[in-house]
């Protein structure tokens, strides 16, 4: 996948490609086309003859974790391709040729990443197959406060019995945010910062809310395919799931767009 640092750093964005005509004041300007999310940058910014130069990689420093079910997975390791060394440690998961399968009773992964700015954060996940439960949780993080307690840093879950998208962070702060039905193939966001929360599904914005939070650090790691109640592991996803991607920072929804459609399965 192409990864881009934040879509204001751009020259230009658009849904196409640029121009002959398109006549940049200087050379080295660059383009985003939120449709591929390919990179252009202007090598000869003559009038009505522009030359501009594609598919260049920029890294995005805020992408901190980066899984790829398919084909960087071992029985027990996916491997972050973010560049952070943050690879995932399996545990009771499947490794098939569409992505890694969870069993809806044990099977999640550990990311083993703790240092999350807990108000400003993305989470990107897609999947299939899914078999609808009660509240399964395709990713969640426990906050630092008192054990006896459900005060999740977030859960991004498919709820029974209207197979609905959820993004909700601490209930007693920010409210929950639910999407129409989903297809058995998904690609869920959930997008955080201190005074909103949005959902996407499949790139597109389906629920926002607003209101002020400030959550305390996380005192456990990011696990993926299951949540937490009281500090302990419940809520566990079934179905498999193909790609995870962890930002610390909220996305724009242009940027949720592009990332959402950069996978080896949905593209």
């Amino acid at each position: 996948m192409t990864l881009l640092r934040p879509f204001n750093n751009f020259d230009y964005t658009s849904y196409d490609n640029p121009a002959v005509d398109t006549n940049p004041p200087s050379v080295a300007m660059t383009w985003c086309n939120l449709t591929t999310g390919e990179v252009f940058v202007c090598t000869d910014n003559a009038i009505d003859s522009n030359i501009w130069v594609g598919s260049i990689t920029i890294i995005d420093n805020s992408l901190i974790l980066d899984y790829d079910f398919l084909g960087n997975v071992t029985s027990t390791t996916v491997i972050d391709l973010s560049g952070n060394s943050n690879d995932g440690t399996l545990n009771n998961c499947t490794v098939s040729t569409n992505g890694v399968i969870f069993n809806g009773s044990s099977s999640y992964i550990d990311t083993g990443y703790n240092s999350l700015n807990v108000n400003f954060f993305t989470i990107i996940i897609g999947g299939t197959n899914y078999v609808v439960g009660s509240h399964e949780t395709i990713s969640g993080a426990d906050q630092n406060t008192n054990a006896s307690e459900d005060a999740a840093l977030y859960y991004l879950k498919i709820s029974d019995p209207s197979t609905q998208a959820s993004f909700s962070r601490d209930s007693s702060s920010i409210s929950s945010l639910t999407s129409s039905k989903i297809p058995k193939d998904f690609i869920i966001t959930g997008v955080a910062d201190n005074s909103s929360s949005k959902l996407f599904s499949f790139g597109l914005l389906v629920g926002e809310s607003t209101g002020s939070v400030s959550l305390t650090s996380q005192s456990t790691s990011i696990k993926v395919g299951c949540g937490y109640f009281a500090r302990s592991l419940v809520d566990f996803f079934s179905g498999e799931l193909i790609f995870f991607r962890l930002f610390n920072r909220p996305l724009s929804d242009a940027e949720v767009f592009v990332y959402s459609k950069k996978t080896t399965k949905f593209s």
